[in-house]
């Protein structure tokens, strides 16, 4: 959103600022090069520390409470916990009672996958920020 915004703005200006006036719109062209490939690969790497984070707290929490899930139904929640169930589905497969018992786990699992992978995009923020800051530091428009 608005910090991406703000921050690909600093970073560009920032390295089309640093180079020849002459070499501007390859260095753009770079830029754009860059943020463009490590969009890809920073969604597939924040998607899979979701996915871990949330499927493993899930499987910690069950065992802790003693459910007996079998095999398909756990393969049921964890394509809930990603997206490819629906909560409908869910239920007729467990039914409401068992349901109603493992939704608030779901849930807390679901949210720790997210703020475990947003902190590392944070993390990966700061990181980028600050190698952008020391390589940029000190140069002059030429």
């Amino acid at each position: 959103g608005i910090g991406l915004g703000i921050g690909l703005t600093s970073v560009t200006t920032a390295g089309v600022g640093s180079v020849k006036e002459s070499m501007a719109s390859l260095a753009g062209g770079i830029i754009m090069m860059f943020q463009l490939t490590g969009s890809a690969l920073g969604i597939a790497i924040v998607t899979t520390i979701f996915i871990d984070t949330s499927v493993s707290d899930f499987m910690g929490k069950i065992s802790e409470l003693g459910h007996n899930l079998s095999s398909s139904d756990i393969e049921s929640i964890k394509s809930f916990i990603l997206g490819s169930n629906t909560e409908q589905a869910l239920s007729n497969q467990l039914g409401s009672p068992t349901l109603d018992k493992l939704l608030p786990v779901i849930r807390d699992s679901y949210v720790k996958g997210i703020k475990i992978g947003l902190g590392f995009t944070g993390l990966l923020l700061l990181v980028g920020a600050s190698i952008t800051l020391f390589f940029t530091k000190g140069i002059k428009n030429k």
